[in-house]
């Protein structure tokens, strides 16, 4: 095609035979004589260079029409010297730049760039720079004249567009750049080829490049947007660069893509993403540029589509997002609506990403996208909401998480409760056999979505909803931390919204019993998650009590109290050790019930009893007894607090506690059979008022009438308490001696009728336990002696001796016992003395006590006899010494 520009032959005779061209004979024989050296070349150069500094436009033109200048001047381009190659370009640059009229070189002059701009021919960077500088110059100069060349210029640009010299590919972006304004329909056929060799520029290390290759994509994509597909993972990393100049670039890249391109709306949805990205910049101008360009791209939609917007136009300020303060303009909105299926669609891949960086962005353009389309992207939840899960779940980067939390929150600003709660809920139970991942993937969910809806928009169906997925023994029965973590944040937005306005209704009981679950919950601050858990709770439930109208957490459980004891009534039965949540929850419950629970105590016995029963685990038990252990201690009692204790003391001791003192086979019974004990010593606490002449006189909690019950013959009290003097754990040995000490010095103080066998069958016993292998149970079995010895002188003192100087007397044929026999005094007080001589000073105190108030009772001549006996062999006869004083100056 360029042949038919070409000069006849006639036309060229006559320039060979110009006078200017005659004077520079000499030099371009020179230049064309392979045998010049480059001193010869370069000055030959120079004096060409000369001879036409003083030319017209004209005569440029003619000069380069003569095949006796063009030949030699172009053949230095490839010339083995780089001065004269760098010489000569520069000379024909300047030629052409002065030059009227580029056509007759054309067809010699781009074959040569060609050659020399081939892979790897040029191998100086900056002649290439030259070469490419100088296309750039013709394409310029000769505008849609060029369009022949357009091919061999492409195929330039193949090359030249991933040279290894940055200022090589940035000339060559402004070749693209200059075509696509010249010559834009022959270039069309090769904007897709030259686009995917732009690709690697767009990630080169200059800035200055990656702006340069920017601003050719934008002039490529205008004239023809084909290879727009082949794009997007490369500009999609652009939205992340660190270069606010690239990000500023790409985002009018953008825009203008988005006015400008005739087919901009069916690509909408490709060009959109980038554009949205520019709405969540770190960069403040870099946003109001982006607002800018949105708000100007709305503006023609609703000049170019009147009919669509034309039910919608309104410039009334709307729900708006975090991202706009404003509605945005009819014209966006309809614009992202129109593209909502395929931007979602690409955003969902965005998360999915393996980069986290793309991923935190991909949430952040999610972010940004959902005030635009508003409630039209409700029907996209389906395939939204998953992809947000798994990212949830198992992200482990903080700004991805961050950056979907709060598009998550958007999410519950425009999609109706019923819609998320729809696909959460289900999604969250629909497989049992869900890992814990996809558990917490769907609780943060779902936390998010209710703390970016209205409060008004979450009806009491939607709150029940929502406690009793909570409520599930997958969600607040988890042994998991990070899930109950989980269950507290959603725990704590619901009761936000609540307080806020929401009310309360009969989902009001399901929520407290998840906060007391989530509060019952044992760790410490090495667990992760643990603290944060217990400060959720802790704020949901102060929330809680401001949409109930109370001040205090405190003034719930009266509210709740008795449905949520009659629900632990009917599972105590189904109890075992695996039912950890239950059995917490109901100890976390009742001790911070301790205003109420006294007011309850027949259900509460209920409750106990149904727990323990026989066949129960004993892990059951155990956690059971020290709650219970934990409402009648420390003194005075929670179960006191309206005085109504002493009322069901003799059921909590026949029906809770003995049945678990009681020995039964196993390495794991002796803590229930102690934890039974310690119940049995606090309701005989000697601190609780005790009368002893009324009607009704009681022994700490426990009445007089059922503390003689446990003394006479054939009750299982007293050998029961007994067994527990033999156990293994020292501090049931000690908690026995403590429960028999507080029944006789009870039973003492207030009158009781006592009988001899109770007295033979205890003494032996405590004998026993004088000889164990811990001080602190013979220091309380000391003790125990002297509540012994008091129940004995109140026996003595109801009980006259006969006249006939015997034991006892017969009783409607039944032989009654009023003393013990000698056998049993020398035995307890030999048993005892013995222990005066230890050599721990405080059991040489508390035996030598016992010793006297045993000794001040027995016979006269049976204590003579002991002590004697004891003092001649003892080896601190001054301790005897002061006991057998103390008794006998009685």
């Amino acid at each position: 095609m360029m042949a038919e520009s070409c000069p006849d032959a006639n036309t060229a005779s006559k320039l060979e035979d110009s006078e200017y061209i005659k004077t520079l004979s000499r030099p371009l024989n020179i230049l064309s004589d392979s045998a010049s050296d480059r001193i010869a070349k370069k000055n030959a150069l120079s004096a060409v260079s000369a001879g036409t500094k003083g030319l017209n436009p004209d005569q440029i033109s003619s000069l380069f029409a003569a095949k006796s200048v063009r030949v030699p001047l172009l053949r230095c381009f490839a010339d083995p010297v780089e001065k004269c190659r760098e010489t000569s370009i520069s000379l024909v640059s300047s030629m052409v730049q002065k030059a009227s009229d580029l056509t007759t070189v054309l067809p010699y002059l781009i074959p040569v760039l060609s050659s020399r701009l081939d892979q790897d021919v040029e191998p100086a960077e900056e002649i290439r720079l030259m070469l490419i500088k100088l296309l750039l110059s013709v394409v310029n100069l000769s505008k849609a004249v060029f369009t022949p060349g357009v091919d061999e210029a492409v195929k330039i640009l193949q090359t030249t567009v991933t040279d290894a010299f940055p200022d090589v590919r940035k000339e060559s972006c402004s070749l693209i750049i200059s075509l696509c304004t010249h010559t834009p329909r022959a270039l069309s056929a090769h904007c897709p080829p030259l686009a995917k060799a732009l690709i690697p520029s767009l990630q080169h290390r200059h800035a200055a490049v990656r702006i340069q290759t920017l601003r050719a994509l934008t002039s490529l994509m205008l004239v023809d947007a084909t290879a727009l597909d082949e794009l997007q993972d490369a500009l999609r990393a652009l939205t992340m660069d660190r270069s606010q100049s690239v990000r500023e670039a790409l985002f009018a890249m953008a825009a203008t893509w988005l006015l400008k391109l005739m087919d901009r709306y069916s690509i909408g949805y490709k060009v959109l993403p980038i554009l949205l990205a520019g709405l969540v910049d770190e960069v403040v101008s870099v946003k109001a540029a982006c607002f800018k360009a949105l708000d100007e791209i709305g503006a023609l939609y609703e000049v170019e589509w009147p009919d669509r917007v034309k039910e919608d136009l309104d410039y009334s300020v709307g729900l708006g997002g975090v991202l706009l303060e404003a509605r945005p303009r009819v014209g966006v909105r309809h614009l992202a609506r129109d593209n909502t299926q395929k931007i979602i669609g690409k955003i969902v891949d965005g998360l999915h990403d393996w980069n986290a960086d793309v991923r935190a962005k991909s949430a952040s353009i999610l972010a940004a996208f959902l005030p635009l389309t508003e409630k039209n992207a409700t029907g996209y939840m389906g395939n939204l909401l998953p992809a947000i899960y798994k990212v949830l779940a198992a992200d482990v980067d903080a700004t991805v998480i961050r950056e979907t939390l709060k598009a998550t929150e958007i999410i519950g600003r425009y999609v109706e409760p019923d819609v998320y709660l729809s696909l959460v809920l289900s999604h969250s139970s629909m497989n049992p056999d869900a890992s814990t991942t996809f558990s917490i993937g769907c609780l943060r969910s779902l936390g998010a979505l209710i703390s970016g809806t209205p409060v008004s928009a979450i009806q009491a169906s939607h709150r029940a909803q929502i406690a009793k997925a909570l409520s599930d023994s997958d969600m607040v029965g988890s042994e998991n931390v990070a899930v109950l973590l989980e269950v507290s944040i959603v725990t704590k937005a619901l009761a936000s919204r609540m307080a806020q306005g929401g009310g309360v209704g009969s989902e009001g009981y399901t929520l407290f019993v998840v906060l007391m679950t989530l509060e019952s919950v044992n760790g410490n601050d090495k667990i992760p998650g643990w603290l944060q858990m217990q400060k959720n709770t802790e704020d949901a439930f102060e929330l809680f009590a401001q949409a109930h109208g109370h001040a205090s957490p405190a003034d719930l459980v009266p509210l709740y109290f008795n449905a949520f004891l009659a629900s632990f009534e009917s599972r105590a039965k189904d109890w075992t050790r695996f039912s950890t949540a239950d059995l917490r929850t109901l100890d976390k419950f009742l001790k911070k019930s301790k205003n109420v629970v006294g007011s309850r105590i027949g259900p509460l016995i209920s409750v106990f009893t149904e727990g323990i029963s026989e066949g129960k685990d004993v892990e059951v038990r155990e956690s059971l007894l020290k709650t219970f252990h934990a409402l009648v201690s420390p003194f005075p009692p929670a179960l006191d607090h309206f005085g109504a204790l002493a009322s069901f003391s003799t059921d909590i001791v026949n029906k809770v506690a003995l049945p678990c003192a009681v020995w039964r086979a196993g390495r794991k019974m002796p803590p229930s059979r102690g934890y039974a004990m310690q119940i049995i010593s606090a309701l005989l606490d000697p601190r609780a008022a005790t009368n002893a002449t009324s009607n009704s006189a009681q022994i700490g909690y426990i009445p007089l009438a059922s503390v003689e019950t446990f003394l006479t013959e054939g009750n299982s009290y007293v050998p029961v308490t007994i067994a527990c003097l033999e156990e293994d754990l020292t501090w049931i040995r000690v908690e026995a001696c403590v429960a028999l000490e507080h029944l006789l010095n009870g039973a003492a103080r207030c009158n009781a009728k006592f009988t001899a066998h109770a007295f033979k069958i205890m003494y032996p016993e405590l004998l026993k336990r004088l000889d164990d292998a811990s001080d602190d149970v013979r220091i309380q079995a000391c003790k125990a002696f002297m509540a012994f010895s008091a129940a004995i002188n109140v026996w003595h003192a109801q009980n006259a001796l006969p006249a006939d100087g015997t034991n006892g007397y017969v009783h409607e044929g039944v032989y009654v016992e009023t003393r013990l026999d000698s056998v049993h005094w020398i035995e307890m007080i030999k048993g005892v003395a013995i222990h005066v001589d230890d050599s721990n000073m405080n059991i040489q105190d508390a035996a030598s006590e016992a010793l006297v108030a045993l000794s001040k009772l027995a016979p006269v001549e049976v204590a003579r006899e002991q002590l004697a006996a004891a003092q001649s062999k003892f080896r601190n006869s001054e301790k005897i010494g002061s006991v057998v004083q103390r008794v006998f100056s009685f």
